[in-house]
C-alpha cells in the first residue's frame, strides 16, 4: 500500500485529510466570503464562475480560501457539490453529496483541496 501512495503522491511530501464540514451557526462568516468572490468573478467572460458562489451554500473552508459548497440554484433531496475555487474556475465535482462522500471515502478523505481529489 505504501509503495502505490508513493507512486499516486510522488511528488507531494506530505498529505492531509480529514472530514471537518464547519458548524451551521459558522454560516454567517461564510456567505460574505462568497459574495465577495463573486463579486471578483464579475468581469470573468463565464458567468457560471460567478454563479458557483452565489448558488452555493458553502459547508467546508479549505485553507488557501476555496470552499466546497452543495449547489442550491435548484430544488434538490440530493444536491450536486461545487468545488469553489477562489483563483480558478469554480466547478462541480460530484452529481450528488452523496456520490461525493462515498467518493471522497474511498480517497480515504484526502484534502480535500482540487489537486488532491
Amino acid at each position: 500500500m505504501a509503495k502505490r501512495v508513493e507512486e499516486i503522491f510522488e511528488h507531494d511530501d506530505d498529505f492531509y485529510g480529514e472530514i471537518r464540514f464547519f458548524d451551521p451557526a459558522e454560516l454567517p462568516e461564510h456567505l460574505p466570503s462568497c459574495k465577495s468572490w463573486a463579486e471578483a468573478f464579475e468581469e470573468d467572460p463565464d458567468p457560471a464562475q460567478k454563479a458557483f458562489w452565489l448558488n452555493a451554500l458553502p459547508f467546508h473552508s479549505i485553507l488557501n480560501g476555496d470552499y466546497l459548497g452543495l449547489d442550491i440554484s435548484t430544488t434538490h433531496d440530493d444536491p450536486p457539490v461545487v468545488y469553489l475555487a477562489h483563483d480558478d474556475k469554480s466547478q462541480v465535482i460530484a452529481p450528488s453529496f452523496t456520490s461525493f462522500l462515498q467518493s471522497w471515502a474511498g480517497l480515504c478523505y484526502i484534502g480535500p483541496e482540487r489537486w488532491k481529489l
